[in-house]
This record gives structure tokens, sequence and C-alpha cells, in this order.
């Protein structure tokens, strides 16, 4: 459990790093915590052109090495769920009549069970599997300051989709934590560019 002193020095870090990727002085945002810029720092930044004003942001490995740090986020990676589920193994039969007739009612119901808590256990796979999904949306979302940009852009290219590629989406994020986090890391690349086109108009109407 994370004291309150460390919960708001990685509050501060995250919009620190959201300021540098929009390039805006920290304080900027009513929700900053951290505090403003000295104002002869702000004329400084408002009279610079923004064409000279690069984006600023942690590259995908940067971010992946911060994750790599985060105990919780490396729990999520090493999940210990037993995805082994098979029916009970009976051994071979006995040799006497008695034995054998037991062994067959048993390898009948052995394998009645089996199939009809299988597809709760596939369910109950998934669950766990998007549980962990959502821990590694959360971490990134702290430590990755293109996070939202790389979500909105995310569900922008969901809802254009068709249907058949939507469902094959969704069970991806039920599959496996590691293919969720290189999904992100295509779509962040798209968001990146988003990034570099929006710097790019805002320079020219600057010019």
């Amino acid at each position: 459990m994370r004291t309150e002193r460390e919960l708001k020095e990685n509050l501060a870090k995250y919009w620190r790093q959201l300021n540098m990727a929009c390039g805006v002085p920290d304080g900027t945002h009513p929700d900053d915590p951290n505090p403003p810029e000295p104002q002869n720092r702000l004329q400084e930044l408002s009279l610079t052109p923004p064409s000279t004003v690069h984006p600023r942001y942690p590259s995908f490995e940067d971010v992946h090495g911060s994750l790599t740090t985060d105990p919780e986020a490396v729990e999520m990676f090493q999940d210990h769920w037993n995805d082994a589920f098979k029916p009970y193994d009976l051994g071979p039969p006995p040799s006497d009549p008695t034995g054998q007739l037991r062994w067959y009612i048993l390898r009948d119901l052995n394998q009645h069970h089996h199939k009809r808590h299988q597809l709760d256990f596939e369910d109950a796979k998934k669950h766990r599997v998007r549980e962990r999904v959502d821990v590694l949306f959360t971490k990134l979302a702290q430590h990755d300051p293109l996070f939202k940009l790389t979500k909105d852009v995310m569900e922008y290219h969901f809802t254009h989709i068709p249907p058949s590629s939507q469902r094959a989406l969704q069970r991806m994020f039920t599959r496996c934590p590691h293919e969720a986090l290189e999904f992100y890391r295509e779509i962040r690349r798209a968001a990146e560019k988003v990034v570099l086109k929006a710097h790019s108009r805002a320079a020219r109407r600057t010019n």
C-alpha cells in the first residue's frame, strides 16, 4: 500500500511528463499539482515560436522500462494462474471385473464433470486476464504521458473497424497482457504521429 505522499509524488510526476509532451509549463491545468512557472518564464515560452518547440515525450522503451520497476506491474506480468484443466488421471483399469466396472463408472463421471466445468474454467481464466489487462492500462496511465491520446486513437480505430474485427480485438484483451501491451505499442506510434502533425500545423499557422 502506497503512502499518501507517494501517491502525490506520482501524480505530480505524471503531470510533469504530460506537460512536457504537450509543450506547456507546469501548473497550467487547474488539476496540475505542480507549482506554476514564474511569470518571466511564461513570457519567455509565449515568445518562443512554435516551430522551434518540438513535442517531447518518453519513448515506448522508456515507458516499458518504468513498468519493469513497478512491483504491481511486474506481478501482473508474472501472474500465477494455472491454465491447465485436464480430467483426473485414473490410470489403467484394474484386472478384476469389479474394479473394472468401478473404473469405467469413474471414467464416465470424470469426463462428464470435466466437460461441465470446462466452460466455467475458461470464463474464469478470461476474467482473470481481463483484470490483469486493466491493471496494465492503469499502470500505463501513470507512466506514459501519451496514454490518454493513445487510448483515444485506440477507441477511434475500434469504432471504425468491422464487427468481426471488433470481436477479435476484444478476445485479444482476454488472452494475454503481453499481447495487449504489444497492441498498445503499435497504437502509440499513431498517437506520436498525431502529436507531430498537430505541432506541424501549429507551426505553419504561426509562420
